[in-house]
């Protein structure tokens, strides 16, 4: 299916545009025409530069699903569902991944299937969970777990960044006054410096250096560091490299608690829905771990697959690991020997979203006064550097 560009006439003569989705050319003049007006142009849209680089972000699957829950619920047929939701998508990489998606669909295939083509975007998890509501004619209820899940994770994330928004704030400032004092309040120095004919003491002159490197070749940081940053983004994802850099993030003070905190919250709450779902324990696991982020976690957790396939209990697994307190290792237990597996883990996951909002309040506490004793002592410093030379005068002066 394709995006339509077109125009047509009114019955009182206006022109009027717009865009209309349809499977070839002839469809979508069918559809216009349907719509009354009479059709004077019409272009298959192709998108422009910016909207083939574009990229589908979680927020657009979360409101898809979120229409597509409401629409289920209000008994709309799937087909119709979609083809609605596609016409008030605002993303076009979306909007064309949902025409695909009806395309397959109405041409006889399941929704999970059409899903599967996009692993990228929906995810295995999202794609097990609808195959198995196909199945058991729970379309509507499953859907609504996976948006519940999603804007879960979402609100995490949101609080996360919320937290770091003053220190990344504050950076920014400090890097701006710093850049300021370097290239306008340095020079100027530099040459009463020169005019009294004063030496300069070594850690000076490095800075007097510095700043007419700044003010010289300052323009090329900016692209030199957005080439370091793509390469170290490249050479983050090799799987030996991402795993000792998940593995640092853990070992992080106060912060690492914080990200172990979020990712066992995922894993207890995205294993509570996928059992809900009647999705078998082993199914379950191998989805989970996909969906972690952390080569560290994902790799303890395809481990307990292998574990549990052997007959063996989660708990045991957990407690050689010690990936949970023992608090949490109690309750996993108890909800294996009750058979309530699936409760207990929701429960887990509602303890570590508390300790999350302890943790970030921790973090901030934390970051505020630390953030204030780094920007007084990168700036301090250099204006004491700066200074050097006139305490080496008026010690002189002092002697004589």
């Amino acid at each position: 299916m394709a995006v339509f560009k077109y125009e047509k006439l009114d019955r009182l003569g206006n022109v009027k545009k717009g865009t209309v989705s349809a499977v070839s050319y002839d469809h979508a003049a069918k559809k216009i025409v349907a719509m009354g007006g009479e059709l004077v142009k019409l272009d298959e849209d192709k998108g422009g530069f910016w909207d083939k680089i574009a990229r589908v972000k979680k927020r657009d699957i979360i409101v898809f699903t979120h229409g597509l829950v409401t629409l289920q619920k209000a008994g709309v047929p799937l087909l119709l569902s979609l083809n609605s939701l596609v016409d008030l998508t605002a993303n076009k990489k979306m909007k064309r991944i949902e025409q695909d998606i009806i395309m397959a669909v109405d041409s006889g295939d399941s929704f999970s299937n059409a899903l599967s083509r996009f692993p990228e975007m929906f995810g295995g998890m999202y794609i097990a969970m609808v195959k198995v509501a196909e199945a058991t004619g729970k379309l509507d209820e499953i859907l609504e777990k996976l948006h519940t899940t999603m804007e879960k994770e979402e609100d995490l994330k949101s609080q996360f960044k919320s937290a770091l928004a003053y220190p990344c704030v504050v950076s920014i400032a400090t890097l701006g006054i710093i850049f300021f004092i370097l290239t306008f309040i340095v020079p100027k120095f530099v040459e009463v410096f020169q005019g009294m004919g004063v030496k300069m003491p070594f850690l000076t002159q490095v800075l007097i250096d510095f700043s007419g490197f700044i003010k010289t070749k300052g323009i090329l940081i900016v692209p030199v560091l957005a080439v370091i940053s793509l390469v170290f983004k490249k050479i983050a994802k090799i799987g030996r490299v991402k795993f000792f850099f998940d593995s640092f993030k853990l070992k992080i003070p106060v912060a690492g608690k914080l990200f172990r905190e979020m990712i066992l919250s995922h894993f207890a709450h995205s294993l509570y829905i996928l059992l809900e779902s009647g999705i078998s324990i082993i199914e379950s696991l191998g989805l989970v771990g996909n969906t972690l982020g952390n080569e560290v976690l994902a790799r303890d957790v395809k481990q307990m697959s292998e574990y549990v396939s052997n007959g063996n209990s989660i708990t045991e697994f957990i407690k050689l690991k010690r990936m949970f307190p023992s608090l949490v290792i109690q309750m996993i237990s108890v909800g294996e020997e009750s058979g309530a597996l699936s409760n207990m883990l929701k429960e887990i996951s509602d303890f570590y979203d508390n300790e999350i909002q302890r943790s970030l309040k921790t973090l901030l506490s934390m970051l505020e006064p630390l953030m204030i004793v780094v920007v007084g002592l990168m700036i301090g410093g250099i204006l004491i550097t700066l200074m050097m030379p006139l305490f080496g005068m008026l010690s002189g002066f002092s002697v004589q």
